[in-house]
């Protein structure tokens, strides 16, 4: 008769840190799908467009980091209610934008806020693993996924209505102020004792220390190499669709909702497919695939015909980022918060360069040829992947 009491706790800390994954996903959906209205309303090209959101995910990185240096010993609630209400005000403030310098301001702060969210939701993640004892870390992500396709969904629908992109903006600022307030109360997994203040290099050496352990450069690369392809096609996708082949913003929005559907489909199939064949096969399979789907979406002129490609992309890449944080969890137990912050960084790096280059590119080139660059960071999964122990849970604990 006991047996229900831990059960209980452990769907109900499930249920709740799927919360704070969905949550990102729904910030990345709704923006995603506004920024060709965004773009077209300050008239910024892709080259400023490009600096714009390596802002962004610059300012990431400076969240990461802080969050880093507190997420093992505060806990991750405040870093989570940071990140919810900092991020509901950055969209209230590109409900007002007119100009390029407020737009950067409020893309850095919407940048700290989503790095203090993205490194709650995964140091959450892995602590749910460790205190239940399961693998639970591709399902969480799947939330993500769910997020971002209702966000995409009802921004393209709204859009298609009429609504105002400015107002809705306003809507989803709304929305996420409301869950910081939740985010303040829901239980969450322990996780565990907090770690000694040290002074800030002794903590910086220590993080990098992190590298010694295989699992944790195995993740490092994945998603460096995974985030670099996130960057280019969450930033130009959408306009990809719209300027480019000519698609109309409900069908580019529900475009986007069904590439990450694939991905929650994906990530929803995703364990037992890592049972059956293990991360080895699933990363290698996984790069590959995105691979051909890139080379099909940049390969066609029918909106129909490119979006399959992007479903491609979004399923094959499903469980990348994931069997990552995983990764490193396991092969740095004690210290899951220093190892997702350094993980998290090392991808926002990426995240950073992405956007910059692929602009720089289109500008020079074209957008389509300057986005076959993820093919071959696709293939570079699929090569990282092949270095993957074939008994992960053994290997990739042991520093070299």
């Amino acid at each position: 008769m006991r047996q229900p009491g831990p059960l209980s706790a452990q769907r109900r800390h499930f249920l709740v840190v799927l919360l704070g994954f969905a949550e990102l996903g729904f910030v990345s959906g709704v923006f995603t799908v506004l920024l060709p209205d965004l773009n077209a309303a300050l008239d910024l090209g892709p080259e400023r467009l490009g600096a714009a959101l390596s802002v962004l995910f610059s300012a990431g990185i400076v969240g990461l980091l802080i969050g880093g240096r507190f997420a093992d010993r505060i806990g991750r609630r405040p870093l989570w209610v940071f990140g919810n209400s900092v991020g509901g005000l950055m969209l209230l403030a590109l409900s007002l934008v007119e100009g390029y310098g407020v737009l950067l301001v409020a893309l850095f702060a919407g940048g700290l806020s989503s790095g203090a969210a993205n490194l709650s939701a995964n140091a959450l993640g892995g602590d749910h693993e460790r205190h239940h004892g399961t693998r639970s870390m591709t399902a969480l992500h799947a939330g993500y996924s769910g997020g971002a396709v209702v966000g995409a969904t009802s921004t393209a629908v709204a859009l298609a209505v009429g609504v105002g992109f400015r107002t809705v903006y306003v809507v989803a600022g709304v929305i996420m102020l409301g869950l910081a307030v939740a985010a303040a109360r829901l239980p969450i997994p322990p996780h565990g004792a907090a770690v000694p203040a040290t002074n800030g290099g002794a903590t910086q050496a220590g993080s990098l220390g992190l590298l010694r352990q295989p699992g944790v450069r195995l993740a490092v690369g994945l998603v460096v190499v995974a985030h670099f392809g996130d960057g280019a096609l969450e930033s130009f996708s959408s306009i990809y669709l719209r300027d480019l082949l000519g698609s109309g913003p409900l069908l580019v929005g529900l475009g986007i909702a069904a590439v990450h559907l694939a991905m929650l489909v994906g990530r929803l199939i995703g364990s037992a497919g890592l049972r059956r064949f293990g991360e080895r096969r699933v990363v290698v399979v996984a790069g590959v695939g995105a691979a051909v789907g890139v080379a099909v979406a940049l390969g066609t002129r029918a909106t129909g015909v490119a979006i399959a490609g992007l479903l491609l992309v979004g399923f094959c890449l499903s469980p990348v980022v994931p069997i990552a944080f995983s990764l490193a969890g396991r092969a740095a137990p004690g210290r899951g918060g220093a190892a997702v912050s350094l993980v998290t960084v090392a991808g926002h790096g990426s995240l950073v360069v992405a956007p910059s280059l692929i602009g720089l590119l289109a500008s020079w080139s074209s957008l389509r040829l300057a986005l076959t660059l993820v093919v071959g960071t696709s293939l570079g999964i699929a090569a990282i992947g092949r270095r993957l122990p074939a008994d992960g849970e053994t290997e990739l604990a042991r520093p070299d």
